[in-house]
């Protein structure tokens, strides 16, 4: 008995596109997709992080996006949509990391290096609490358009 007492639990570690791939399998609302971008980490980041200016160009529902509050890496920001619906979202932002949540909606990104200096693997998900299972088709749908988006913003920008 002592010997099965002594041996400790192996340990997993995740990095963040596995985390956010674990996150998405446990909601049933959202749409998941993940790629490959033909660019560093920095700059596929530097883009899909910036949720001021870069969420605009790469999310096409939303017209604008504002930071109301932060406090390290919690944020709340208010997107306002195409459809003139203003959501605010509860964030949590680092590098390479983003989750997003409001009353209705759910938004997470991740990305780790693929190739560095060359290439970043995304993830992505969206989705939202009514409605969910239905819609999840749909957003699977838009997430793949927004990782497409990145890349031919990116392409662009060289």
């Amino acid at each position: 008995m002592s010997e099965v007492l002594e041996r400790a639990w192996p340990e997993a570690t995740l990095n963040d596109v596995q985390r956010l791939r674990v996150i998405a399998a446990g909601l049933p609302g959202v749409g998941y997709a993940e790629g490959v971008v033909d660019a560093s980490i920095e700059r596929v980041w530097g883009l899909a992080g910036d949720l001021v200016h870069g969420t605009p160009q790469i999310e096409l529902s939303v017209r604008s996006s504002e930071i109301l509050e932060r406090h390290g890496d919690h944020l709340v920001v208010r997107a306002q949509t195409y459809l003139g619906m203003p959501i605010n979202f509860n964030v949590e932002l680092r590098f390479g990391w983003c989750l997003m949540q409001s009353r209705n909606a759910l938004v997470g990104m991740a990305a780790i290096e693929e190739e560095p200096g060359h290439s970043t693997r995304f993830a992505h998900f969206e989705g939202v609490n009514s409605w969910g299972r239905i819609l999840a088709p749909f957003f699977r749908w838009n997430v793949m358009g927004d990782i497409k988006r990145i890349g031919r913003i990116l392409r662009g920008n060289e």
